[in-house]
């Protein structure tokens, strides 16, 4: 009996002991596994009931953890999403906006720019911080403006408009300069906008407006001076048939006849230029009414020893036209290129497509017109021609080429030449309707 007890006592104690460790041992094994949720229940309340007490608080804290950690996962990543998409979002805007973005840090350097100022410049976005002198080397005119607004002490804002021109066009341009501060570190925002077509678009209303005043008031007085001048002219007439025999005075009278019918062109053009008309608008060949322009001209080029040299480019699509009207246009050009090479030279007409229309140049090499006077050609009434000219042939070809929905501009070096180009939209390009 002695030894049945101390084997039980001992079985017992083992049990006691042995199946705690074992349930702690698996527990340990279940927890490695990934399993939370695993709890030991040993009831006994010696080293080994505290040590299994200490591993299932130990297992709640670490469930406890395992929860907050899911929930601060969770909410790193709706904060991950909401950074991509504010930052798609920024991105979207700043790449698709028409102006153009520059950013540069506190030593001056360009740092970042967008897809509109790299177009605008033409610069390609820097791998490492540049120096804003070496990213800007092509636009010369940009930096006195810049290098006064880097120079000031207190970061304000700074603005300004300038103009150049490039490829013999006027361009103008907006730079606008903001300072920045990003995690305490100071730099510079820069805006460049282009505004060339929006001041080329005032420009043009600005001249609209000015041309239909003008034609207004040229219509009236053109309508006053016609009916007197047409009395004048009828009276010196019968004036001249009864100076039979006095030469003398029959050769004033015909001068002042020839100065009346002279005037009598003058109200013409002005009622001409002043009439508000829609153009005939047809489909039809340029080259044609270049060739019908041309055979007009080319007696008088043969006497002052003009040579007319054409190119043609082939298979040019038909226009919508006004024939009649741009022959008007085309005989105004020829015979200003004519008046500007008295001794003779070249006439050079050129077609070529360009774009969405077809361009016409015409080139001479006579006298060319002063920088400071190019942009006059196209206005009523300026003329380098004296007394022989109106000022309304080039004024009235501007009209009716913008009435055909193109456009004519013009190049000059003095002593060398003119060139004018005239661009014409092909047939559902914008056309007027």
């Amino acid at each position: 009996m002695t030894v049945m007890f101390v084997i039980l006592a001992a079985y017992r104690l083992s049990d006691g002991i042995v199946g705690p460790l074992l349930s702690l041992t698996e527990g340990t094994r279940q927890m490695a596994r990934g399993n939370l949720e695993i709890r030991v229940k040993v009831k006994s309340h010696d080293e080994v009931g505290v040590l299994a007490e200490s591993f299932n608080r130990m297992a709640n804290d670490l469930s406890l953890r395992q929860l907050r950690l899911l929930k601060t996962l969770q909410a790193l990543r709706r904060s991950r999403q909401e950074i991509i998409r504010e930052r798609n979002f920024k991105h979207t805007v700043v790449e698709n906006i028409e102006t153009g973005i520059m950013t540069f840090n506190g030593e001056c350097q360009v740092t970042t720019l967008n897809g509109p100022a790299s177009q605008i410049l033409g610069i390609k976005q820097p791998q490492d911080p540049q120096p804003w002198q070496e990213m800007l080397i092509g636009w010369p005119e940009f930096h006195p403006g810049l290098s006064a607004a880097f120079s000031i002490s207190d970061q304000k804002n700074w603005g300004d408009y300038i103009t150049l021109e490039r490829d013999s066009r006027q361009l103008t341009y907006r730079l606008s300069l903001f300072p920045l501060s990003f995690r305490r570190q100071a730099g510079w925002l820069l805006t460049v906008e282009d505004l060339t077509e929006r001041v080329n678009m005032r420009d043009q209303m600005s001249r609209m407006d000015r041309l239909a005043s003008l034609g207004r008031m040229s219509a009236g007085i053109a309508h006053e001076i016609r009916n007197p001048l047409t009395g004048v002219s009828l009276l010196l007439d019968e004036l001249h048939d009864r100076l039979l025999g006095q030469e003398q005075d029959q050769l004033l009278i015909r001068k002042a006849l020839g100065e009346i019918e002279r005037l009598e062109g003058l109200v013409g053009e002005l009622l001409h230029f002043s009439a508000v008309s829609t153009p005939q608008l047809v489909l039809g060949e340029l080259t044609t009414v270049i060739d019908d322009s041309l055979f007009l001209v080319r007696k008088q080029c043969e006497r002052q020893s003009i040579e007319i040299d054409c190119h043609f480019e082939a298979n040019l699509p038909a226009l919508l036209l006004d024939a009649d009207r741009l022959k008007q246009v085309f005989l105004n050009l020829f015979s200003n290129a004519i008046d500007a090479m008295p001794a003779g030279g070249a006439l050079k007409v050129q077609t070529s497509r360009v774009g969405k229309g077809v361009q016409v140049a015409i080139s001479d090499n006579g006298c060319g017109i002063e920088a400071e006077k190019l942009g006059l050609i196209f206005e009523p009434f300026y003329t380098s021609k004296g007394r022989e000219g109106t000022g309304l042939g080039l004024s009235i070809s501007h009209n009716i080429v913008s009435e055909h929905g193109g456009t004519i501009r013009a190049e000059s070096t003095p002593a060398q030449g003119t060139r004018i180009f005239l661009t014409l939209p092909f047939e559902g390009s914008d056309t007027p309707g």
